[in-house]
């Protein structure tokens, strides 16, 4: 229960600590709870993609999944393969096994109503086109299952109201800024923006610490794909800090990776090489393509 209060509350390395506790005692007692035990492994798993720490989640996937399949446990295995966690594949440039492992874990609940299973799969693949630059299909995906996620309820629960209006404007951003055949019109742009700028402000109004981190990030490539150069960079350089306030190391480096962008040769090169190796030290392979996944809207 620990566990699940720090996760809420956006205490990432608490809930990681509180659910590696909760795990041993847990496995003390031959008659454990299943369901306790896989919330505290999704959980713990959940924070450490929060976290950015790669690393630690990679090890942690692996033994988890193996362990889940053993068990038989197919819920279990789309907590721990899909949802933010997913990140693992894309980190490592691998979005083929990322969808795979998706898909694959969602499988048994493919035909059920938008429940918990459907969330985490949403969340994925809605990602994973976002780290592939195909920002027209996330937009697709995710308008497509709006409607089922607003009759699911999953905005009662504050952390996925949060994560689905994040996602939604990381969406709105990543379209308004495609070029090519996918470029919006300019009527799409602006409703796009406005959607955009509208979920910024509900997150800002939200009482957890991530949510304002995040709301920050939206802002500022709201002003960037406007061409408010040096309010993008204001804000940018408060979601950095407010990411790094909750711990969130890896979000922070791409919102500093997309800063240094804006700022050129203006003192933006020393900030791209502390984004880089941050994310670097953490495993990421391809450092642009999920810097602009996770804080889209600066033009490439």
């Amino acid at each position: 229960m620990a566990g699940s209060v720090a996760f809420y509350a956006s205490r990432w390395r608490e809930a990681v600590s509180l659910c590696e506790t909760a795990e041993t005692i847990l496995r003390e007692h031959q008659s454990r709870s299943e369901w306790e035990l896989m919330t505290s492994h999704a959980l713990s798993l959940a924070s450490l993609a929060y976290l950015g720490d790669l690393r630690t989640l990679r090890a942690r996937q692996t033994e988890l999944l193996a362990e889940a399949r053993r068990r038989g446990n197919l819920l279990a295995a789309i907590c721990l393969a899909s949802g933010v966690a997913n990140i693992r594949w894309l980190a490592s440039d691998d979005p083929d096994e990322a969808q795979r492992r998706a898909d694959e874990s969602l499988e048994p609940w493919r035909e059920d109503e938008f429940r918990f299973p459907q969330y985490l799969h949403l969340l994925a693949c809605v990602n994973i086109s976002l780290y592939r630059g195909d920002a027209a299909g996330a937009w697709k995906r995710l308008k497509r299952e709006w409607p089922r996620v607003l009759s699911s309820m999953s905005f009662q629960v504050q952390n996925f109201g949060v994560t689905l209006l994040h996602l939604r404007a990381r969406c709105a951003l990543a379209l308004v800024t495609s070029t090519g055949a996918s470029a919006p019109s300019r009527a799409k742009r602006a409703a796009l923006l406005y959607l955009a700028r509208r979920d910024a402000r509900l997150l800002a109004k939200e009482d957890v610490a991530w949510a304002s981190a995040l709301a920050a990030a939206i802002e500022g490539g709201i002003a960037a794909v406007t061409g408010d150069r040096a309010r993008a960079i204001g804000e940018l350089a408060a979601a950095a800090k407010a990411f790094r306030a909750v711990d969130m190391t890896l979000h922070a480096a791409a919102a500093d990776h997309e800063r240094s962008r804006l700022l050129g040769t203006d003192g933006g090169l020393d900030l791209l090489r502390s984004a880089e190796a941050t994310m670097i030290d953490a495993q990421v392979s391809r450092v642009e393509s999920l810097a602009a996944m996770l804080v889209p809207g600066v033009p490439a």
